[in-house]
């Protein structure tokens, strides 16, 4: 297939690839997309992921297309189907991270079996030289359930052969050996039948191997040679057996050979004390790439070069981007080298933080934009009165400021702890380099370390780790972070904060420089970990400001900071997805939708969770925390109707997440079954539950409105409007792994059909049919009108008057304007309508697309009842 011009990126609409939902599957949804409006298929990663992978972010070989997708003739027929459709493909590329699987991932295999001497080592981010001496020159493998000793005892460790090669078992995870470490193996066979062949092919190791490419052929061959002894010789291989089978019974003679090997085998939990290899924030089965370096690029990148090439895909989604050593010189070298002309990067900007301005880029995947809707539409008022129940129900009164703070200090002491000491050797030999004494052993030093990072308010900074070019904005970040930290440390010398606020802002070259640029790498995990995985589901004032890139600690936004976004996009020509839901959101829009309401009834909801707090109290165990029980109640109003599977399971996640009471590798199985028992009493309460429906009743109405006013606001606003696969219906999925359930694609066609054909009026809707004929007709003014809604076209806010006019979001697209969007920003109807309120629209004369009321159309200052009726948008072109 050759190069061609892709079609205009218009819209995209995301799906998450799997086993279940390949090339073809997606391929078959292609002409729906089609009809709907969508550009481009924006698709979950497509290279091959390790086994049994349900979201391919856990990459094995970037070379190769996934098999379990359907291979490179699956991804062959979904592009034609795209071409055939004037579509065009956006995936999403994994440069930071693979998977460490070595049965899946010949790289890291390599490494395991060689160690430094595999021409595979610098690809992946080890310190060879860790500051704990058992690891120098070795890989720390934290995989068993308990100590290396305690496991062989047990049996769970064996010698096995297969495919040619001897691995050490554990489970199904089989660690490669060093072939040099055979030899002493196979002459104890000596004795037995065959076993002289065996003895001649093993001492082919003992001269030595050699060192990178000419090393890994040299150990290819020797494995072919003994494979292909053991194959032709029944007595050989009778006797590498019974070898095996010897060894592996002795616990003491195995856990030797492993202690020969170039990786070390240990506890899961050692890898929060001495991991010497960077991670995918705390995923130690994810083990993080080096693409600073060109050969590691190149090797990464290659197959996607040339997919972009020959226009299989038409642009690039980046997976974390602050993972990368260098992000600005990745994305120089990527536009370079694959020529695509869209490359977006998942980046979590903090509340007035911007993209660097030098870096190649169209924008962000979006998580800004869903946050902004959020904080622009609930009422800050009924926020504060919010504030208040939820201190009284749950008692509690801690910030969110602290909270983060204090997850933050817990994670970088507890699932990174590792991380930190390695950064700490270094800082301490940038303060001895600076003339200040640090005492062998002490703790100073990562105290310094741990305190500075816990109060970094960005994910991370932006120091040019080659001539340490550091920006005013990252340098002020800096010092803000030292400061709070010298005052949170008062016994700290201060001298060494200094030395480290140097080298965070570039001002230590050499051992200085490499310290800011492993710290840059390590902080977005610490922010990660600490606000999205923990204090997310700490702090419950209102679940719906509990979102990836949001501040739940807001008072709200107004209309105008809707409106300097979206002038700041627009004057920088930014090309970034406008999302509202995500494969990563806490919770889908409609989910947020309905839960910012509750901002707007604030007493209603007071008076209902204690309710159902009260009749609930006889089933509700004392092990269950009044912050649970309020986090279940949110979550019964945001996602009913829900079944007992998908809550319980939402409520696991949420409270292991939380870590106060039960966690992931600290489960409290008492706790557990206690939250799990209550949540099915609820729902298992007929009474309560009949309460709660029609308590959800008119909120969900109300949510339905905001919804679609979220919507809108997406397919006009400066950017690329992405639609999350279902959301284009109602949708009401939890995080993740509910929000990749599969998608009723048949439903939505025939939906869609209906729509086409005309069906009943836009309001009204609860099949989600009003959702999807927005979308249709929004997205078919993006495609009559290109120029109106193009990245850099005008952005002009339009003025309203009246008692409800700070309701109202208003703005006018395009030189002159073409395109005029007027949006509730609230979900409930105004009291008492909307009366005189009036928005004034641009010269001329304009029709609502989106209302079917044929030949109305309305011109200067226009009455909001009259513009929107009972609706909550409109989106008008000139008549």
């Amino acid at each position: 297939m050759g190069p061609r011009r892709g079609p205009e990126l218009r819209a995209t609409y995301r799906v998450q690839l799997r086993p279940g939902f390949g090339f073809d599957a997606a391929a078959a949804v292609v002409p729906y997309l089609a009809r709907l409006g969508i550009s481009h298929l924006y698709a979950s990663p497509i290279t091959q992921a390790a086994p049994g992978s349900e979201h391919g972010y856990d990459v094995a070989d970037p070379t190769r297309i996934s098999e379990a997708l359907g291979g490179a003739a699956g991804l062959g027929r979904l592009v034609e189907a795209l071409h055939r459709a004037d579509m065009g493909l956006l995936v999403d590329i994994v440069p930071n991270h693979m998977s460490t699987d070595p049965g899946a991932n010949p790289w890291w295999a390599d490494v395991l079996e060689a160690g430094m001497e595999s021409p595979y080592a610098p690809f992946f981010d080890i310190e060879w030289e860790p500051p704990w001496p058992e690891l120098r020159h070795r890989v720390l493998v934290p995989v068993l359930g308990d100590s290396p000793e305690v496991v062989a005892a047990r049996g769970e460790l064996a010698l096995e052969r297969g495919g040619g090669r001897v691995y050490v078992a554990h489970h199904r995870l089989r660690l490669p050996l060093d072939p040099a470490t055979l030899v002493e193996l196979l002459e104890t066979a000596a004795a037995q039948p065959g076993a002289a062949v065996l003895c001649a092919s093993a001492r082919l190791a003992a001269a030595g191997l050699g060192r990178g490419e000419p090393g890994l052929a040299a150990r290819r061959r020797w494995w072919e040679e003994l494979g292909a002894t053991v194959a032709s010789s029944s007595r050989a291989a009778a006797a590498l057996d019974a070898t095996l089978r010897h060894l592996s019974s002795d616990p003491a003679a195995l856990l030797a050979l492993c202690g020969r090997q170039h990786w070390l085998i240990a506890s899961w939990r050692d890898a929060a004390e001495r991991l010497n290899h960077r991670r995918f924030f705390t995923i130690t089965s994810l083990v993080g790439v080096r693409v600073e370096d060109p050969r590691v690029f190149d090797a990464v990148h290659g197959l996607v070069r040339t997919l972009a090439r020959e226009g299989c895909v038409d642009g690039l989604r980046i997976d974390h981007i602050d993972g990368l050593r260098d992000p600005g010189r990745y994305l120089e070298r990527l536009r370079d080298v694959t020529g695509a002309g869209w490359v977006v990067v998942e980046k979590i900007l903090e509340r007035g933080e911007r993209l660097p301005a030098a870096w190649r880029t169209c924008g962000t995947t979006g998580y800004e934009f869903a946050a902004l809707l959020d904080e622009i539409s609930v009422d800050p008022a009924g926020l504060a009165r919010l504030t208040d129940l939820c201190a009284g129900f749950t008692g509690h009164t801690e910030s969110w400021a602290h909270c983060v703070h204090r997850a933050r200090l817990e994670v970088l002491r507890g699932g990174l702890r590792a991380d930190v000491t390695r950064l700490a050797a270094r800082l301490a030999r940038v303060a001895v380099d600076a003339g200040i004494p640090v005492s062998h052993g002490s703790d100073e030093v990562g105290e310094v370390l741990t305190a500075v990072i816990a109060e970094l308010g960005v994910y991370r900074t932006y120091v040019d780790p080659v001539g340490g070019t550091c920006s005013p904005e990252d340098a002020a970040r800096v010092v803000d972070a030292v400061d709070r930290a010298r005052r949170r440390l008062p016994a700290v010398r201060p001298e060494l904060l200094d030395v480290l606020s140097d080298a965070l802002r570039g001002r230590r070259p050499g051992e200085g420089l490499e310290l800011a640029a492993r710290v840059q790498q390590l902080t977005p995990a610490v922010m990660a970990k600490g606000k999205e995985d923990t204090a997310l589901y700490r702090w419950p004032r209102l679940l719906a400001l509990n979102e990836v890139g949001g501040d739940p600690g807001t008072s709200g936004l107004g209309v105008a900071a809707f409106h300097t976004e979206c002038e700041g996009w627009m004057r920088g020509g930014d090309r970034g997805l406008r999302a509202t839901s995500t494969h990563d959101t806490k919770r889908s829009e409609d989910v947020r939708a309905r839960l910012c309401v509750l901002s707007e009834i604030p007493e209603r909801w007071a008076e209902a969770a204690r309710r159902w707090s009260a009749a609930t109290a006889p089933r509700r165990s004392r092990l269950v925390d009044p912050d649970t029980e309020y986090i279940l109640y949110q979550t019964l109003v945001g996602a009913h109707p829900i079944d007992a599977g998908r809550l319980t399971s939402y409520m696991e996640k949420a409270t292991r997440e939380a870590g106060v009471h039960t966690g992931w590798t600290s489960p409290n199985a008492d706790y557990d079954a206690a939250v799990h028992d209550f949540a099915v009493a609820v729902l298992e309460d007929s009474a309560v539950m009949d309460d709660v429906a029609a308590f959800v009743e008119p909120v969900a109405a109300a949510g339905r409105r905001l919804s679609l006013a979220w919507t809108l606001l997406k397919l006009t606003a400066p950017g690329v409007p992405d639609v999350y696969q279902g959301t284009e219906l109602w949708d009401l999925s939890l995080v993740d792994p509910d929000n990749r359930r599969p998608v009723d694609f048949d439903a939505r066609r025939r939906l869609l059909a209906r729509v086409e054909a005309g069906g009943p009026p836009v309001d009204g809707m609860e099949d989600g049919s009003a959702k999807l004929r927005l979308i249709q007709r929004a997205l078919a003014v993006r495609r009559e009108l290109p120029d109106a809604l193009a990245a850099g076209a005008a952005y002009l806010p339009l003025r309203s008057a009246g008692r409800h006019a700070g309701r109202l979001v208003g703005f006018a697209r395009g030189e002159p304007a073409a395109t005029v969007t007027v949006a509730d920003r609230r979900g409930w109807e105004p009291a008492g309508g909307w009366g005189t309120t009036t928005v004034a629209l641009p010269p001329g004369r304009w029709r609502d697309r989106l209302d079917g009321g044929g030949d109305a159309a309305h011109e200067g200052e226009v009455a909001v009842p009259v513009l929107l009726g009972a609706r909550s948008a409109a989106l008008l072109v000139r008549a």
